[in-house]
């Protein structure tokens, strides 16, 4: 269980740039995509921990997707804006916001704090939207509202079967429209969100959050020995899940005594909000030991080291699962 020590001044390891004026990435994830000719991140997969079901799949109704949506009727557009409410968004950033931010459902690559640095970078493009996994494709006949309308270069929330809502363009901004799309790109692809997604694996999976939390980790400057490390020791903690309670502790490192308000039983939100206490969480224990964390290569020795230091369960070790920190630390190779 996580047992809060004395706080401490820290330093932040790392960063985040913007590439492209679009896609956000950690400064590392970029260096290695331009290394393989490749500039796009790994697509989502889903997980779902039981939240109750709807016509969309997430728990959340078409209509409250859309209901969410037109409350930013008016809001300025800026080409390649980030996904935050403060500055201008474009089409794709303003979905991922209403989605990933208003809603708790995950979006193209993982959640919206993952994918955004918390709407401080864009996200995902309107094209990654036409092949979501958290979304499925359904005629445009059965277009109901809240539905995806996507092209290749423009995403929004259908109204009905003549109408959308979505950041249009600089002139318009924010606002209902019809659904006539970019210049020759014909009618949209309707896609109707079915799971709320993070990056992982299969649906039910708790190794999906477990994968997230260590991508996490990556793109808030955590190497990738110590990020599967950190997922080793949640493994051991919660199984990834953070609505786990028990124990005096709670959520996915258990912190003791349990925290209020991070289990409110939305999973995909409660991870969205405990992931950056994660970070919080490290920073107290103090710069030091997440600078001697960073410097372990071997993923094992980063867990041993994790729960010794940060986690310090009552038997020593106790909290960490080898098997999932060298299996992180093998699906994190390519990201």
């Amino acid at each position: 269980m996580a047992i809060k020590g004395a706080s401490v001044a820290y330093v932040v390891i790392g960063g985040l740039v913007l590439y492209s004026g679009i896609k956000g990435a950690t400064l590392q994830d970029t260096v290695k995509a331009v290394l393989k000719g490749n500039l796009t991140l790994q697509d989502t997969q889903t997980i779902d921990f039981g939240a109750t079901t709807s016509n969309t799949g997430t728990g959340v109704s078409g209509s409250s997707i859309l209901s969410d949506a037109m409350k930013y009727n008016g809001h300025k557009y800026v080409f390649g804006g980030p996904s935050n409410e403060k500055d201008g968004w474009d089409c794709s950033s303003f979905v991922s916001y209403v989605l990933g931010h208003d809603l708790g459902i995950g979006i193209p690559g993982g959640t919206w704090a993952t994918e955004t640095n918390n709407g401080k970078t864009h996200g995902p493009v309107a094209s990654a939207y036409l092949t979501w996994k958290g979304a499925s494709s359904v005629q445009s006949t059965s277009v109901q509202p809240g539905d995806l309308l996507c092209w290749q270069t423009h995403v929004g929330f259908a109204v009905d079967a003549n109408h959308m809502f979505s950041a249009l363009d600089t002139k318009d901004g924010t606002l209902q429209s019809s659904w006539g799309g970019p210049t020759g790109e014909g009618q949209p692809i309707v896609r109707r969100i079915v799971t709320a997604t993070t990056s992982g694996v299969a649906s039910g999976s708790a190794s999906a959050n477990l994968l997230t939390i260590a991508k996490y980790m990556q793109a808030n400057g955590y190497s990738r020995a110590a990020a599967a490390g950190i997922a080793g020791c949640v493994d051991g903690e919660s199984g990834g899940n953070p609505e786990s309670q028990g124990s005096g502790g709670n959520g996915l490192i258990g912190w003791t005594p349990a925290k209020p308000g991070i289990v409110t039983g939305n999973p995909t939100k409660d991870l969205q909000t405990q992931l950056p206490l994660i970070l919080q969480y490290n920073e107290s224990i103090g710069s030091g030991f997440i600078v001697m964390l960073n410097a372990l290569t071997d993923p094992v020795q980063a867990a041993n080291f994790y729960s010794e230091n940060f986690e310090k369960p009552r038997i020593k070790h106790s909290d960490v699962r080898v098997s999932t920190a060298k299996s992180i630390y093998s699906q994190l190779a390519g990201v």
